[in-house]
């Protein structure tokens, strides 16, 4: 338990130093669900939904918040039209 102390710590402030790194907010959600610290994993899962709304990680970020009793309702639904950087490109899903 102590290195997903750590391991959480440093994510944490990772995240304070680069609030865009969604591999930061991902981690840190899974380590405070295994930590048992359900605010902050609900909290950094629905920052990275909020930053990244269609994202692959949809489904099991929504698993992961209901099973914690979070209602995922208000949630975009996976492939949600928007538009998505995609490096020096940017693409409207609608408009596929």
């Amino acid at each position: 338990m102590k290195n997903y102390k750590d391991s959480l710590e440093a994510f944490e402030t990772a995240i304070s130093i680069e609030p865009w790194d969604m591999a930061a907010y991902v981690n840190a959600a899974i380590l405070a669900e295994q930590l048992g610290l359900k605010d902050k994993a609900i909290k950094y899962w629905k920052k990275y939904d909020h930053l990244l709304p269609v994202n692959k990680r949809k489904k099991e970020m929504k698993k992961r918040l209901e099973k914690m009793g979070v209602d995922t309702g208000d949630m975009a639904p996976d492939g949600a039209s928007g538009t998505v950087n995609a490096g020096a490109n940017s693409v409207t899903k609608a408009a596929k």
